[in-house]
């Protein structure tokens, strides 16, 4: 499966639209990427408790706390088959009844080798994510967040295949939907790449119809930048 380099994205945003031309082509010809907001928790009001003297009231408090470490995608991919030359202009437009599916990928690597695409482990890879991310230790951190290196499917990038069962990945909440697949993944540079699984019109954390649901690290409190690929096929 062909991977095509879709832009350079700032992960500091939540909602992303990806809309995509060429399947089969490596090229960015024809590719762009359209923001369309940020989703931000603001957590909720405080509870409201009276006090009267002489009594001893037991009360169970708990929180929810949003992650700070942490930046979500979600949105659709729009895929068009088409035959062009190397202008761009479209001699003939297959467009209609294309359902994507395959990988969306977020690296850290403008060059991120996928021919060289293995599997990645808990304690190389997450971890020299942690201290890069200066995440420590924590109930967040990459190494806490990806821990188990089971159930993922063979993932095929370009000539390369990652097998399956073999690197560390999660899964991400669907209401009502198929839970989303994520994975993380090395190139033989050391360069690392979270891999979300494409799944045409399922549900996302909300409910709502999308393609990809995808959390990707940060520094807290600051951002990262990541370049964003696909690997799709007509459904």
């Amino acid at each position: 499966m062909k991977v095509q380099n879709i832009a350079l994205v700032a992960a500091v945003l939540v909602g992303a639209l990806l809309a995509m031309s060429g399947v089969r082509a490596i090229s960015t010809d024809g590719t762009n990427v359209n923001f369309v907001g940020n989703v931000t928790s603001t957590g909720s009001s405080p509870t409201t408790m009276t006090a009267y003297g002489g009594e001893v009231t037991p009360m169970n408090v708990s929180q929810v706390t949003n992650s700070n470490n942490w930046n979500a995608f979600v949105g659709n991919i729009t895929q068009s088959l088409v035959l062009e030359g190397t202008s761009g202009t479209s001699i003939y437009n297959w467009s209609g009844s294309v359902a994507p599916n395959g990988w969306i990928i977020f690296s850290n690597s403008s060059s991120f080798d996928f021919a060289t695409a293995a599997f990645a482990t808990n304690a190389g890879t997450a971890v020299g994510e942690d201290n890069y991310l200066s995440l420590g230790v924590t109930p967040d951190n990459v190494s806490s967040t990806f821990s188990s290196a089971a159930g993922n499917p063979a993932i095929v990038l370009d000539s390369s295949t990652v097998g399956a069962d073999s690197t560390i990945n999660i899964t991400t909440n669907s209401l009502g939907g198929t839970d989303w697949g994520e994975y993380l993944i090395v190139d033989g540079n050391a360069d690392v790449a979270y891999v979300g699984d494409i799944n045409n019109n399922n549900e996302d954390y909300k409910g709502d119809p999308v393609d990809y649901q995808v959390i990707v690290p940060v520094n807290s409190g600051t951002n990262r930048v990541y370049y964003v690929y696909a690997a799709v096929t007509a459904a």
